[in-house]
């Protein structure tokens, strides 16, 4: 170990030269290694096991940016740990020492997205993005399981992995600064097949501000974003020039950056267009008449802002328009919505709240039967179980649709509410669903599938939600496999399956979706509102009305 209060020796790039090759020589295996004697660094999972904290594995089919934050390619993101006797590292003392060790290595604009936008941070106090508040991270778990060494994760080129040694370096002597050692890695050990040791994510998952997850379009309403670029940039065609030139050269403008991780991405080649800026492109290129119109509303309103709005319209109308609360509805109106939402809040209409959305009246839509899989485990404890909750709360009060609720726990499998549309009867079920144990989702799925056979609903659609992976086989195959085999064969047999879960688990998840061929949203947490959201999609798509 190296003893505290010693001057750390000051890293040169010459002077790691040779063991900088070598090291960007493992990266691109992918392998990784060692950097110096504390500090392990590759693009996928590691760890230490507790039973031999002098060890680091490297987890290989499991790539740091694909589990971590859900990117499509391999090889993206760099993890490093530095590693240091037990104690406390204040993540913002590692942010000064990282912005000072890099100086004026970093290429961009400092009031531009830089490399040090894309660098996160996670010790045993808390972390988030290098350049944020760094006041996230805060999950207990989260923070025990970074009390032995500080975490980075770097969405940066090859071309600029010349600088981790720099990092490192920052880091170790922010560690030295605060009265730590630093704890030599003596073995680093690669694992190769998928089932060779389990990594459980489960005290990771977390809230943070990082810049570095991969936008999707189900991630954010890309019509909003659309009408709200168009606004803020004078008109459709200077929205688009902005995505097609990324920005150009210059100096973002402040009002952009915020949201500049949703339209762009840190790729091999520098920043590129995520696929939720594709899908904004697409929007403004193809609907563009329709956000002019919005845009045009817009103005009216800030000309007038006490004019009210008016209600689902009077004779001579085209097409009804009206609120989504209360009313049967066939499509959402976005010019009418956004309309709605900027007479509310006229300095700014997003996010979208779900009292400004209006929609179209044309006809009652057919009715749904939601079979809603709610995870009892113990981890759903708290907010968690009364979101989901919640949900099936709303779904009774502001839908004509019938609701089935089924929670799974231990080994059991129990179903609260049969079909219904009865709030009492809803109510008096979500009393008995209290968490605890451990997750039988493939019980669950098979019990669910076979009440659908069972009571042949017209439209059905199992609803699953979940902050975990399976804990409890039903065979010899083991928990996340007996799952899988359900999964598929909710898919061969064809029944509408939608999940929900935590970006931790989003790898299993997502092979679980495929496999019933429905479909998944991650969330950071399991809230109401979001679940509100998901609820809302998922019922139109099902009743062919989005």
């Amino acid at each position: 170990m190296v003893a505290p209060g010693r001057s750390p020796v000051r890293l040169r790039l010459p002077a790691w030269k040779k063991h900088l090759q070598a090291m960007k020589a493992d990266l691109s295996r992918p392998l990784g290694g060692r950097l110096g004697e504390a500090a392990v660094v590759s693009t996928c999972l590691h760890g230490v096991d507790g039973r031999q904290p002098e060890e680091v594995a490297i987890f290989l089919p499991q790539d740091a940016g694909q589990v971590f934050y859900g990117r499509t390619r391999r090889g993206e993101v760099v993890h490093m740990d530095i590693f240091h006797q037990v104690g406390a590292v204040d993540p913002r003392a590692v942010a000064r020492s990282v912005r000072e060790a890099l100086g004026d290595h970093l290429p961009l604009p400092s009031s531009s997205p830089t490399l040090l936008d894309l660098v996160d941070i996670q010790t045993g106090v808390g972390g988030g993005r290098l350049t944020g508040s760094l006041t996230f991270g805060q999950k207990l778990s989260l923070r025990r399981a970074h009390l032995h060494h500080v975490h980075l994760a770097l969405l940066w080129p090859p071309s600029f992995w010349d600088l981790l040694p720099l990092v490192a370096g920052a880091v170790e002597a922010a560690i030295l600064s605060a009265g730590l050692e630093l704890r030599k890695v003596e073995r680093v050990v690669a694992y190769t097949r998928e089932g060779d040791r389990p990594f459980d994510l489960s005290p990771y998952g977390d809230v943070t501000d990082s810049w570095i997850r991969e936008a999707r379009p189900q991630d954010a309403d890309a019509f909003s974003l659309a009408l709200w670029l168009a606004e803020r940039q004078g008109g459709v065609e200077a929205a688009l020039s902005l995505l097609e030139e990324g920005g150009g050269e210059g100096a973002l403008p402040p009002w952009l950056l915020s949201r500049w991780p949703l339209l762009f991405s840190m790729g091999p080649r520098g920043w590129e267009r995520s696929s939720l800026g594709d899908e904004v492109r697409r929007i403004l290129r193809d609907e563009g008449a329709e956000i002019r119109r919005a845009l045009r509303g817009i103005r009216r309103e800030s000309l007038a802002p006490g004019r009210k709005g008016g209600s689902w319209g009077g004779r001579g109308r085209r097409r009804q328009v009206g609120p989504l609360r209360g009313s049967p509805w066939w499509g959402i109106a976005p010019a009418e919505t956004f309309l709605q939402a900027f007479r509310q809040r006229p300095h700014g209409p997003l996010p979208l709240r779900p009292d400004d959305f209006q929609v179209v009246r044309r006809r009652h839509p057919p009715s749904l039967d939601w079979i809603i899989l709610i995870d009892a485990s113990a981890s759903m404890a708290g907010h968690r179980i009364q979101a989901a909750k919640d949900l099936v709360r709303h779904l009774a009060r502001k839908s004509r649709d019938r609701i089935a609720v089924a929670s799974f726990q231990n080994r059991e499998v129990t179903l609260h509410v049969p079909l219904t549309r009865h709030l009492g009867a809803v109510e008096k079920g979500l009393e008995a669903l209290r968490p605890a144990g451990l997750t039988p989702l493939a019980q669950a799925l098979l019990e669910a599938r076979t009440y659908v056979e069972g009571a042949r609903p017209s439209r059905p659609l199992i609803l699953l939600i979940t902050d975990g992976i399976p804990t409890v086989s039903r065979g010899q195959r083991g928990p996340l496999e007996d799952a899988l085999a359900e999964a598929e064969e909710l898919g061969r047999r064809r029944i509408p399956f939608t999940c929900v879960g935590l970006e931790p688990n989003r790898a299993y998840l997502e092979e679980l979706a495929q496999r019933a061929g429905g479909r998944l949203y991650i969330l950071p947490e399991l809230e109401k509102e979001e679940l509100f959201a998901i609820a809302r999609r998922e019922g139109r798509r099902i009743r062919g009305t989005s």
